[in-house]
């Protein structure tokens, strides 16, 4: 693929030098014989020169574009034919997009080329709400990511209610799970379409309750921005006009309007300062009928004790 882009993008190159130059000659000699006839003076000559690398600099831009675009349609048929591939290997097809009691986790344990992350038996109830805490490199992270189904080769028991994860349909599980990771992306549209992530099938009243939520309703309220107001305010790129406490709120908003039944919170109040991770970490709690797993490395004390249930994770 990479050699048959590349000797697309030489061939296009090439065509494109070629109409340039073609092109640049046949305005200087136009502009030349208006010159000689005393129509243009030598001055113009010159200016059509430049007018007509302007008009070209696009055209040949373009063939670029164009090499990129079918990389990346190529790509992307390689990327889909690969999920299909690595949900066609999965030993059943179960699908599930509900919790009725709980996730259990039974002598887990997972191998990195240079370490093994081994998890002692874990509960966690519907809609309750849990912490699990460990130093940096203790294996929490990894153990959301077998939570959200992203490896299938661990050994010993990771379920939900009865079903096994890596004998989950990944559709479903994408339904029955949502991740919040620290990092929060925001791109450059509407506050609504930040949130909705332009899926047009949530209705005004799911879109408010996603934003009272997370925390958010009195911000939105408040924004105000050459003459649109709340929701339809315009985000810069990556969020650069809210602070780091409202894009993970927004984060969060997104998730919850997913609607999905368990919430995997990826150390998303590291980055913040105390007062907002403690209004971020409220909001988490305050959701109902949500099963939330909360991963930290700074436990919030104050906190700590509203939660259903703790889990130290470490090396073993």
């Amino acid at each position: 693929m990479k050699e048959k882009n590349g000797n697309d993008g030489s061939l296009y190159a090439r065509v494109n030098e070629l109409l340039g130059l073609a092109s640049t000659l046949v305005i200087m000699g136009v502009a030349g014989v208006f010159a000689v006839k005393g129509s243009f003076e030598i001055g113009i000559v010159f200016a059509f020169g430049q007018l007509a690398g302007k008009i070209m600099s696009p055209i040949m831009q373009a063939s670029g574009i164009y090499v990129q675009f079918q990389s990346a349609k190529a790509l992307s048929v390689k990327f889909s034919e690969s999920l299909k591939a690595e949900d066609g290997n999965r030993k059943k097809q179960e699908r599930k997009t509900e919790l009725c009691s709980g996730i259990t986790v039974r002598d887990l344990c997972f191998a990195y080329p240079d370490r093994t992350l081994r998890y002692a038996g874990m509960t966690f109830n519907k809609g309750g709400k849990y912490l699990i805490t460990g130093q940096s490199g203790s294996g929490k992270s990894t153990l959301l990511n077998l939570f959200a189904g992203m490896y299938d080769n661990y050994e010993g028991s990771l379920r939900y209610d009865d079903v096994e994860v890596r004998c989950m349909e990944a559709e479903s599980l994408s339904l029955l799970v949502s991740v919040v990771s620290q990092e929060a992306f925001l791109f450059n549209d509407t506050l609504k379409n930040n949130i909705t992530l332009y899926d047009n099938k949530y209705q005004e009243g799911e879109i408010q309750r996603a934003v009272r939520l997370a925390g958010l309703e009195e911000f939105v309220k408040g924004l105000s921005h050459d003459g649109v107001t709340g929701l339809e305010v315009r985000v810069s790129e990556n969020g650069s006009n809210f602070s780091g406490g409202e894009k993970q709120r927004i984060n969060l908003a997104r998730a919850i309007l997913k609607g999905s039944p368990v919430l995997l919170l990826d150390e998303i109040t590291a980055s913040l300062d105390e007062k907002t991770a403690d209004e971020v970490e409220r909001a988490v709690l305050a959701l109902e009928d949500v099963t939330v797993l909360f991963v930290t490395h700074k436990v919030n004390e104050k906190l700590a004790g509203f939660y259903d249930g703790r889990y130290e994770v470490g090396l073993r």
